[in-house]
């Protein structure tokens, strides 16, 4: 169930209630991908402020400033954050650690991002999430060169990515 400061009010919190965590991510801006958490079992909570504060992930909640969604939405980069945060929530927990994933990790030799190269243990599995998304379920949307990158980056990943045989309903 969604959660909002008392004085930010209800309607928002309501809106996201009413939807579902499968919903969150619907609408016409997102195309039909409603990735929140594989499996809908972690994300507890959904915190929404106001402010331009950036969004956050973990503890079985995502974080929502109000302001700065409109600022990720106006760039375009909306989903983006989205899925990076519920990655945090929802496969940071089991996987940041894994020993098959520092494995992978260490086996590509390098990140997909300076923000996951900065911050390994922290971040890789999140920056790492989206472009194996991108590459595997909606490829149409990125470049062949933007395919070739991802797939030379982070092939132990993208492979270990695909061993987790994630439920990414209703994406296929």
């Amino acid at each position: 169930m969604p959660r909002t400061t008392p004085w930010f009010g209800a309607a928002l919190c309501l809106s996201l209630s009413c939807a579902g965590p499968e919903g969150l991510l619907q609408g016409p801006q997102f195309q039909g991908t409603a990735f929140i958490d594989p499996d809908l079992t972690r994300v507890e909570t959904v915190w929404i402020h106001r402010g331009v504060m950036p969004f956050g992930g973990g503890n079985d909640n995502i974080l929502i400033h109000t302001g700065k969604a409109a600022e990720y939405l106006r760039d375009g980069v909306l989903e983006e954050i989205l899925m990076h945060e519920a990655v945090h929530t929802s496969l940071d927990p089991v996987h940041a650690v894994a020993d098959a994933w520092l494995a992978a990790q260490d086996a590509d030799g390098g990140f997909v991002s300076d923000y996951a190269r900065e911050h390994p243990h922290r971040e890789d599995v999140a920056e790492s999430f989206g472009p194996f998304f991108a590459l595997r379920h909606r490829r149409e949307r990125i470049s062949r060169g933007m395919a070739e990158t991802i797939q030379a980056t982070m092939p132990n990943r993208i492979e270990y990515f695909d061993r987790l045989d994630l439920d990414m309903h209703p994406v296929r």
